[in-house]
């Protein structure tokens, strides 16, 4: 079906129960007509990715060192492969690492958790609210059913509680 086929489908629809249906089947169809990722980039995909776990690469220059490939190369790269640069992709794994002590141990104080690479508590803090628009503290005080439940049940299973901790194919 065309954009417009599904835009008239759902027009003619009216209500979110039968406009859902119409949702699922364009973006199966969408998937379904995707180019497929060949074997080559897949495995440049999975070096970035196993990379950006290292909590010891703390710079693109050590990103591009360690993937073998020039910092444009690696920008380029970052951009169309995961849609963010890879400075934004380093940050994030920073976070994400402290994030993950938090959730072990939801008893610990931030400063404890900290991931090595921060400089101090500021520098945190700047990170915590670019990602999520809010103090570290602010976030503490939102109750958290669904991700505590969800994360409690990925550390049992997979060993982490959160994905961005997992290397590609298993267990981290």
């Amino acid at each position: 079906m065309r954009f417009k086929d599904y835009f008239d489908a759902v027009v003619k629809a009216g209500n979110p129960d039968a406009i859902a249906p119409i949702f699922d089947q364009m973006l199966l169809e969408a998937l379904d007509n995707r180019p497929l990722i060949d074997t080559e980039e897949e495995a440049k995909v999975r070096a970035a990715h196993v990379a950006l776990m290292d909590p010891e690469i703390t710079t693109v220059a050590d990103l591009a060192n360690r993937l073998g490939w020039t910092i444009v190369q690696l920008q380029r790269r970052s951009l169309r492969m995961f849609g963010f640069p890879p400075k934004l992709l380093l940050r994030r794994q920073r976070l994400v690492r402290t994030l993950a002590v938090i959730m072990r141990d939801p008893a610990s104080n931030w400063s404890e958790a900290l991931d090595q690479h921060y400089h101090d508590q500021a520098h945190f803090n700047r990170d915590f609210r670019q990602f999520f628009d809010m103090s570290p503290s602010e976030y503490r005080a939102h109750p958290h059913p669904i991700i505590g439940a969800a994360s409690k049940a990925r550390m049992q299973f997979m060993g982490d509680p959160l994905q961005a901790l997992q290397k590609p194919g298993g267990k981290s």
